[in-house]
């Protein structure tokens, strides 16, 4: 949580600037079960506009939650997204 606040500032400044689409967490249904109920992370994940597999990866790399290890390098998974629906996105 020490380093949610630079992540979140970069992070609207790289959606500011068309680089990420979107991001956040993936939460148990537990989480949503109620207003009150606490919520508990298990993934995330963000939508980047990138050239190449390369410069995706160094986007996130750059990130402060990768180099403070907040998140798991072993389970980092970059894949190409085709958008089925472009009438309902920005592309």
């Amino acid at each position: 949580m020490a380093v949610r606040p630079k992540h979140l500032e970069k992070a609207h400044e790289a959606i500011a600037k068309g680089i990420i689409q979107f991001g956040g967490a993936f939460l148990t249904p537990e989480s949503i079960a109620s207003p009150t109920a606490e919520k508990k992370l298990v993934g995330s994940t963000m939508l980047i506009r990138a050239s190449s597999f390369e410069e995706a990866k160094s986007i996130i790399e750059s990130d402060v939650y990768w180099t403070n290890n907040v998140w798991d390098h072993e389970k980092l998974f970059i894949a190409p997204f085709l958008v089925a629906t472009p009438d309902s996105f920005k592309i």
